[in-house]
């Protein structure tokens, strides 16, 4: 078994911040054989003071451009 060491970088205010997040995430699906979105899954799940933050790109709506809920 492989041993993986991530270091996480403490400070949101870094420029390269998200960047950083971004490239552990991938490695991390890489070593554990998964992908990016099971592996952002496994951390909401299981991490309790875990706080996601992102962008919508794209909506799809039954109703073409109404919103409903």
């Amino acid at each position: 078994m492989s041993n993986l060491t991530l270091v996480l970088p403490l400070n949101r205010e870094v420029v390269d911040f998200p960047i950083t997040i971004n490239l552990l995430v991938e490695n991390l699906a890489k070593f554990e054989d998964k992908t990016e979105l099971e592996i952002m899954q496994n951390l909401i799940t299981n991490l309790p003071n875990m706080e996601i933050q992102g962008l919508v790109v794209r909506m799809r709506s039954p109703e073409g451009d109404k919103l409903s809920g």
